[in-house]
């Protein structure tokens, strides 16, 4: 007991009782599809950032279907081997059958096209050639696409095309039809499946078989341009 200066006594001071509540809350942690998803969400822009402006194609983090457009082949297919007869159809056709194929490629970040091409003459010695298969890139993947792999092509990736060229003609003849060389019209021939057209030149006034890769003058494959293909795409590289 303590005494204040009147004698009288008071309790002693007891200290104040501070009652604290603990609010605890338990925080699930994600399961493993999220955290990965978060984590490549967050790589993939990273790598967008780097990437310059004018994307093309948003990242998607899931399969999902869309369209990319294969670019155009333009480099010369000139076939040169003789595989029977000589280097002049004649006049006779040559029937030429274009085969290309798509697939994919390099794990999803591109698509290839195979072109096979062969000539032969519609009788004579039936004279023949052939090229291929030659493999062209049309579509390639860029940083800017973000998380965005092809899977796999969903819509036809085969086409055949087959034409029979009209003989050579007169240089004042074929001035009035179209483009010519050496007599040679060069034509366009509507595709099928993945191929819009191919543009390709036929039969010549002189030989037709090329002795060099330069198409001038020879039957030849001038270019090949593509329909918009079908894809799935993926957030994650393709296994090959």
């Amino acid at each position: 007991m303590a005494v204040n200066e009147g004698g009288a006594s008071r309790a002693a001071e007891r200290p104040q009782e501070t009652t604290m509540t603990i609010t605890s809350t338990v925080h699930r942690p994600p399961c493993i599809r999220t955290v990965f998803a978060r984590l490549r969400r967050l790589a993939f822009a990273g790598l967008a950032g780097l990437a310059a402006a004018g994307a093309t194609l948003s990242p998607t983090l899931a399969d999902e279907r869309g369209q990319i457009e294969p670019r155009t082949i333009d480099r010369a297919i000139v076939p040169t081997n003789v595989e029977r007869g000589d280097r002049d159809f004649d006049g006779k056709g040559p029937i030429i059958t274009v085969g290309t194929r798509l697939f994919v490629g390099r794990n999803g970040r591109a698509v290839f096209a195979e072109v096979i091409m062969s000539a032969r003459e519609d009788g004579g010695d039936g004279s023949r050639t052939s090229i291929g298969p030659l493999t062209f890139e049309v579509w390639r993947w860029q940083p800017s696409d973000g998380a965005r792999f092809v899977r796999e092509i969903t819509s036809p990736t085969i086409s055949t095309v087959r034409f029979r060229s009209g003989p050579g003609c007169a240089p004042i003849g074929c001035a009035l039809i179209g483009a010519a060389e050496d007599g040679g019209l060069i034509v366009t021939v509507n595709g099928n499946g993945p191929v819009r057209d191919i543009r390709l030149l036929g039969d010549t006034l002189g030989d037709d078989i090329s002795t060099d890769n330069n198409p001038h003058g020879d039957t030849s494959i001038r270019r090949i341009r593509f329909n918009p293909v079908n894809v799935i795409f993926t957030d994650s590289l393709v296994r090959s």
